[in-house]
């Protein structure tokens, strides 16, 4: 697919009708092939998965989160045109290709038109410098007699060796003015999505397939035989039973051959045999493969989340869920930096141009909600080293009372052990003393 189709369809997918008929730039067929033993079944692709408008707004509220600049002259200019209401189209379009920006100066009134690239007719660069842009629109007003009435404008700007005009045609008046520069600015960056919006189509081919072998339960195939007309009896006369039936049944058979009935998915089987009843029944399907869609349809997805981290990224409150994994942070981290990056340095230039100033996109805050994650982190860190470091004191304080009861126990021991040595030796005193005393008694 060339770089111009693949852009475009990016941009359906955003707005959810990728699969509306469109010209891409070649012949894109937007209806499954034909499936079912009566190949009349068409399985019609649906967007039932589509996550680039959920990827493109987590990179735009990531990238311009508390975005603001720090001179209070910008800040004024921003307030005056509303302009933080634009930021989110800006990056959005960034992202999907490209927009411009025209700075409309009226006497001491400074306007930022921002003015997507489909919307514009010619741009011509001298390498990165726009040389020639051509714009043109219409404007509904009140005339005099309070009518409304729709004029035609027409921009064109263009620098002819180093002299810059504005051509200015409002219907058939044609003003030319002398400007000292083109106030056009253009803002790029094409995140590429290609390779997404592959593994997408695939997942709705085989979402849309299992609604079709949904639809083939709900409505089973028709196995139907001796809908055919009999053939003619010379033995019955044309009132006769069979003739009737037949005529009947080939009355049956003209309806459900016809073109609607088709739809139905009806078997037919013909019998030779004359005056036989019709019959018809029912063919459920054994085996639907839908457990090894769901499967397959998994793994695809799983892929997604892993290659586009940015999908499956939650903002609740600006901040981001405990699910995303450290490595993906870093990868998104680093679009969101690049995107932010290449919106400030445009910026810094449009702002610079229209009030005068000298700026840099370093003259503008913001919000890194990784850096804010980081710091976070690194708190949780310290207060958990202060939480095991309060345990290491406390179990240092536990050993020292159990070493000093232990010394307590064997001081305790020892006199304990002291004292009943004392005793020992009183009672084995008083025992030589008594068995004397007996011994000398006797004899």
């Amino acid at each position: 697919m060339e770089n111009k189709d693949n852009i475009l369809k990016v941009k359906r997918y955003f707005e959810n009708t990728q699969y509306e008929k469109a010209d891409y730039g070649s012949n894109q067929t937007f209806v499954m092939n034909p499936i079912g033993s009566d190949l009349t079944t068409n399985v019609l692709l649906q967007p039932f998965y589509n996550p680039i408008k959920k990827a493109i707004n987590n990179l735009t509220a990531l990238s311009l989160k508390n975005i603001i600049p720090n001179d209070s002259r910008v800040q004024e200019q921003w307030k005056k045109d509303n302009y933080e209401l634009a930021l989110p189209k800006i990056i959005r379009e960034m992202i999907l290709d490209k927009c411009f920006l025209e700075v409309i100066k009226n006497k001491d009134n400074i306007h930022y038109q921002i003015h997507k690239k489909d919307t514009i007719q010619e741009v011509e660069y001298d390498g990165s410098e726009i040389i020639r842009f051509v714009i043109k629109g219409e404007l509904k007003q009140y005339n005099e007699k309070d009518e409304i009435e729709t004029i035609t404008i027409q921009k064109i700007y263009r620098n002819k060796k180093g002299i810059v005009e504005l051509e200015l045609s409002i219907d058939d008046d044609v003003t030319v003015s002398i400007l000292d520069y083109i106030p056009i600015f253009e803002f790029s960056f094409s995140q590429d999505y290609s390779g997404l919006l592959i593994k997408i189509d695939l997942v709705n081919e085989l979402l849309s397939e299992i609604r079709a072998i949904i639809n083939l339960h709900s409505s089973p195939i028709q196995f139907a035989k001796n809908l055919g007309q009999a053939k003619n009896n010379t033995q019955h006369d044309s009132t006769s039973t069979d003739t009737q039936t037949s005529n009947v049944i080939a009355k049956l058979w003209k309806r459900v051959t016809e073109d609607t009935h088709k739809k139905k998915r009806m078997i037919s089987v013909e019998e030779n045999e004359v005056g036989k009843s019709a019959d018809i029944k029912y063919i459920e399907l054994s085996n639907t493969w839908v457990n090894e869609i769901i499967a397959t349809i998994t793994n695809i997805t799983e892929q997604i989340k892993s290659e586009y981290p940015e999908i499956e990224l939650n903002l609740t409150n600006g901040q981001v869920s405990t699910t995303t994994q450290v490595i993906q942070l870093q990868e998104i981290r680093s679009k969101v930096s690049l995107l932010r990056n290449n919106f400030l340095n445009v910026q810094s230039k449009i702002d610079s141009t229209a009030l005068k100033l000298k700026l840099t996109s370093e003259d503008y805050s913001y919000s890194d909600l990784f850096e804010e994650i980081e710091e976070q982190k690194e708190l949780e860190n310290e207060k958990l080293q202060a939480e095991i470091q309060s345990i290491k004191i406390n179990n240092i304080k536990i050993l020292n009372e159990i070493q000093t009861n232990e010394e307590l126990l064997k001081l305790v021991d020892e006199e304990l052990n002291k004292t009943v040595a004392e005793v020992v030796d009183i009672d084995e005193e008083k025992g030589d003393w008594l068995s004397k005393w007996i011994w000398n008694d006797i004899f």
